[in-house]
């Protein structure tokens, strides 16, 4: 009998999430895209939300996708964590991430700090509508790919890309 209440609670849970998003997004806090950009030359993915971010994107990046949906790329709002974007010289190679262990990864590989580019579901719901941040990592391109959606994680598989962390 502590499945259903375990339902309950996680039903519960989505719906208190979801009257969030719809209070902040009333206050002028969307939803904001991650999307998802790619450079042929450089065998680079990554992922922007911000206008700064956006500009920042050399001339050889094409759009391929969106990752996901943040809940704010500017402000904090309740049960997020900052998504930060790193940058490495050596690997010419941009990395977003969000976790502890993520974080030490990039730091310990060279990558340097860059901007919050948005926040996260610290614990994102487990529905059909969400789906977490997954990191991907390429020995052959030296490159971290973020995803969060089905096709995307498809095409790293595909491509040679191994799971390194989930968000």
């Amino acid at each position: 009998t502590a499945l259903p209440i375990y339902h309950f609670h996680q039903q519960m849970r989505h719906l208190f999430l979801l009257a969030i998003s719809l209070v902040l997004s009333a206050f002028g806090i969307p939803d904001s895209p991650l999307y998802l950009y790619h450079s042929a030359s450089r065998k680079d993915y990554a992922a922007y939300a911000t206008e700064q971010s956006l500009e920042s994107i050399k001339p050889d990046y094409a759009r391929v996708g969106n990752c996901t949906q943040l809940p704010s790329n500017s402000t904090r709002v309740f049960n997020t964590i900052p998504l930060y974007t790193y940058f490495s010289g050596k690997y010419n190679d941009t990395a977003n991430v969000a976790t502890p262990d993520s974080i030490s990864y990039v730091e310990s590989r060279g990558y340097k700090f860059v901007r919050i580019e948005g926040y996260i579901y610290y614990k994102a719901p487990t529905d059909a509508l969400s789906m977490p941040l997954k990191l991907y990592w390429s020995e052959a391109n030296t490159d971290l790919y973020m995803t969060g959606c089905e096709a995307d994680e498809q095409r790293a598989r595909e491509s040679g890309y191994v799971l390194r962390s989930i968000e």
